[in-house]
């Protein structure tokens, strides 16, 4: 979503050539969007063989740990260095020159390499990705070889994140948190550009009538999702089935969703599962409530911003609502344990008032400082 974002916030301003890299597909098969289309002219570039390899060797801790040593020394992964390079060369975008190349996340650096002739680079961090791993390491369900493995994944982004420190000239992040630590050693600019959503124009009213829905939504191949989702089963709604409310049930949605649940043994009939869904809206609609009890992750959640958009009240961990110009109290709900989430679920399924006051105001701070028009007006530079 942010990738889409920025580039249609680069679209007003320039004419854009977007070069699509399908790094987790080794026979380079994606599906560009239409919209994605509509606004750049769009050359797909697969990586080839070699870089598929590398790519599935990153799945082992020793090589993960090799390409950290061997980066600290040379640079970027020397496969990287090598395979890149001809791979985009022999694409239709040889030859061609840039005014500005823009470069999503530190993994598709290296493809930007050669087009940097007279070009200023920027790289969206989107997030600092060696301390999401560090997080996710220490979540309390990581097992000790999977914690290892992170802690390599670190180590290589933090070299990688080093060396193109030297090399770009600007550096996009989601937080005034991600700004203070890529600004460390680094001449150039950082530059705070906001995850952002689109609001709907109006919002229906909040529910009143029970049984509420609270819902979390998120993709559960993420290890923070699914940390979020087994705290929620094991420990937070028992203790929100411990206060009297009104009825209510809650709806996690995101790929894998009833396949987890099941795996939780969860027989709670108040816990409903969907998978991924085409759009968010009709449920974000029936909520009383959204809940993001993140223990890790990295970046800003997209997911507070949409619920927010709808002006739908949320409970947040302080990680869940990080790095987002928002305060609790005001416009979202922070706690930090089961017993506080579930105190605060529980205010918002009984007070009404409250409910609507938390939602009007984190609605009118996502109109103020979420939207894509904010978002263009913070590449402005770019």
């Amino acid at each position: 979503m942010r990738a889409y974002s920025v580039l249609e916030a680069l679209a007003t301003r320039h004419t854009v050539t977007c070069l699509v890299v399908p790094l987790w597909d080794p026979r380079g098969q994606t599906d560009v969007p239409a919209a994605t289309a509509a606004l750049a002219e769009v050359v797909l570039a697969p990586p080839g063989p070699a870089y598929a390899v590398h790519r599935r060797l990153l799945s082992r801790a020793w090589y993960r740990r090799l390409a950290a040593h061997a980066s600290a020394r040379l640079g970027p992964s020397p496969l990287e260095s090598v395979v890149v390079p001809s791979t985009v060369g022999a694409s239709r975008l040889a030859g061609r020159r840039f005014a500005n190349v823009h470069a999503f996340r530190l993994c598709t650096a290296p493809f930007a390499a050669p087009f940097l002739d007279g070009a200023r680079l920027s790289i969206d961090l989107d997030d600092l990705e060696g301390e999401a791993r560090r997080r996710i390491a220490r979540l309390p369900d990581t097992d000790p070889a999977m914690a290892r493995a992170l802690e390599a994944e670190a180590a290589l982004a933090d070299v990688l994140l080093r060396h193109w420190q030297r090399r770009a000239d600007l550096l996009p992040v989601a937080s005034e948190q991600d700004r203070a630590t890529a600004q460390r050693g680094f001449d150039g600019t950082v530059l705070l550009a906001p995850n952002v959503v689109q609001p709907p124009p109006t919002v229906p009213p909040l529910p009143s009538d029970p049984p509420h829905c609270i819902l979390f939504v998120g993709g559960l191949d993420y290890p923070p999702n699914r940390d979020a989702v087994t705290w929620l089963a094991r420990e937070i709604v028992p203790a929100l089935g411990r206060i009297e409310t009104p009825p209510w049930k809650l709806y996690f949605v995101g790929a894998g969703g009833p396949t987890l649940l099941a795996s939780l043994g969860a027989r709670d009939p108040r816990l409903v599962a969907y998978d991924a869904v085409p759009d968010v809206a009709p449920l974000l609609a029936r909520a009383r409530a959204a809940v993001v009890p993140l223990r890790a992750g990295g970046g800003t959640r997209i997911k507070v911003l949409e619920a927010l958009a709808y002006a739908r009240p949320v409970v947040a961990t302080t990680v869940g609502a990080e790095g987002l110009d928002l305060t609790g109290g005001t416009h979202l709900l922070i706690g930090d344990d089961a017993a506080a989430i579930a105190t605060h679920l529980a205010s918002l399924l009984r007070d009404d008032h409250l409910a609507t006051r938390l939602g009007a105001a984190g609605r009118g701070r996502v109109l103020e400082a979420y939207t894509p028009e904010a978002l263009a007006r913070a590449l402005a530079s770019v």
